[in-house]
C-alpha cells in the first residue's frame, strides 16, 4: 500500500510575493512559516477550504499551525487584512485563500447559468413544439 501524502506545489520565490512579504514585517518569520504550513494544510484537508466551525478541524489545524485559538484568530486576521485569505469567508470561520474563493464563485455562477440555461432550453422546446403542433392542426 502506498502511503503518500497530500503536496500542494509552492514557487521557489513565494516568500518574495508582496502579501507574504507585508505578513513578515507585521508577524515576522513565524508569520511566514504558518502561511507555508497553511498551503500544506489546506493540501491536507483535500481542498483550499478549511472550516474552524468543526471543533475537530479547529483542533486539528491548531496542532499543525502550533497555536493557541486565540493566536490562530491573530493570524487570520492578519492573513485576511493583507488580502492572503478571504476577508469575507473568514468572517464566517472559513480560512481560504482568494484565488480558491474566486474560482468556487466562477464555478457556482456557470452552474446557475448552465441550470438556467437548460431551463430556458426546454421552455423554448416546449414552446416550439407546441408552435409545431399547431402550424399542422
Amino acid at each position: 500500500m502506498s502511503s503518500r501524502k497530500p503536496w500542494a506545489p509552492l514557487d521557489f520565490d513565494w516568500f518574495e510575493d508582496e502579501k507574504v512579504m507585508e505578513l513578515r514585517a507585521r508577524l515576522g518569520v513565524r508569520g511566514e512559516l504558518a502561511w507555508a504550513r497553511l498551503i500544506g494544510i489546506w493540501a491536507d484537508f483535500s481542498g483550499a477550504r478549511i472550516d474552524l466551525n468543526a471543533v475537530g478541524t479547529r483542533a486539528k489545524l491548531r496542532r499543525k499551525l502550533e497555536r493557541s485559538d486565540k493566536q490562530m484568530e491573530q493570524l487570520f486576521e492578519e492573513m485576511a487584512d493583507i488580502g492572503l485569505i478571504s476577508g469575507e469567508l473568514w468572517e464566517m470561520g472559513i480560512v481560504t485563500c482568494n484565488r480558491a474563493a474566486d474560482e468556487a464563485h466562477r464555478r457556482e455562477k456557470r452552474r446557475e447559468g448552465g441550470a438556467a440555461g437548460g431551463k430556458k432550453s426546454g421552455a423554448a422546446r416546449k414552446a416550439k413544439s407546441a408552435a409545431e403542433e399547431t402550424k399542422e392542426s
